[in-house]
C-alpha cells in the first residue's frame, strides 16, 4: 500500500528537487571550488591554491571591517526594530487611550513593506544627497547648517545612515504583527492593568 503512494510521489517531486539541485546546489558547489583556485574570471585557466584565498581573507583589514560592521547591524536592527515596532503597536491598540488617527499611522508605517527595496534605495540616496537632499535641506531650512553632512561618505556616518533606512523600512513589519496579537487581547485586561 505504501510503495504505491511513493510510486506516485517520487514523480511530481523529481522536477521540483532537479530545478533547486540546477539552480541552488550546482552554483553553491561551484562557488566553494571557485573559492579554492586563483581564478580571476577572465582566462579559462583554474589554478588550484586550496585554503590560501581563505588564508588572506582572515587577515584582510578591509573584510574584517566590513565583518565588523555587518556584525554591529546584526545587533542593532533587531533591537531597534522590534522595539520601534513594538512601541508603535502599543500606541495604536490602546482602544479609546490610542492616539488619535491611529489607522493612517499604521497605514503610513507599514506603507515601506509594500515598495520595492529598488524604490526604497533610489528614495533615500535622494534624502541622504548631500547637494539636493531633503535632510541637508531641512537642517539647513532650520538653521542647522554645522549639522549638513555627506552622509554616504563619511564612514562615521554611514552605519548609522544604513541602520536607520533599515529600520524605517521594517518597523511596519514589526507593528502588524504586533498589532495583531495585541488586538486579540480583550479590553478588561488593559482596564485591569491601570
Amino acid at each position: 500500500m505504501h510503495y504505491h503512494k511513493y510510486r506516485l510521489i517520487i514523480p511530481f517531486m523529481l522536477p521540483a528537487v532537479g530545478l533547486y539541485a540546477l539552480f541552488v546546489l550546482y552554483p553553491y558547489a561551484q562557488a566553494i571550488y571557485l573559492s579554492l583556485t586563483s581564478w580571476r574570471g577572465v582566462s579559462a585557466n583554474k589554478p588550484f591554491v586550496g585554503l590560501d584565498n581563505y588564508q588572506r581573507l582572515a587577515t584582510d583589514e578591509r573584510f574584517l571591517e566590513a565583518l565588523s560592521r555587518n556584525a554591529q547591524l546584526l545587533v542593532i536592527l533587531p533591537l531597534a526594530t522590534i522595539a520601534i515596532g513594538l512601541t508603535f503597536a502599543a500606541l495604536f491598540t490602546q482602544g479609546q487611550q490610542a492616539v488619535r488617527g491611529a489607522s493612517f499611522y499604521r497605514v503610513v508605517f507599514f506603507f515601506p513593506q509594500v515598495i520595492s527595496s529598488v524604490i526604497i534605495g533610489i528614495l533615500w540616496s535622494y534624502v541622504y544627497n548631500p547637494n539636493i537632499g531633503l535632510l541637508n535641506g531641512v537642517l539647513g531650512a532650520g538653521g542647522l547648517d554645522a549639522l549638513e553632512r555627506t552622509w554616504l561618505a563619511d564612514p562615521s556616518l554611514i552605519l548609522w545612515s544604513i541602520a536607520a533606512v533599515a529600520i524605517w523600512s521594517g518597523v511596519g513589519f514589526y507593528m502588524v504583527i504586533y498589532l495583531a496579537a495585541m488586538q486579540s487581547i480583550p479590553s478588561s485586561f488593559y482596564e485591569a492593568a491601570v
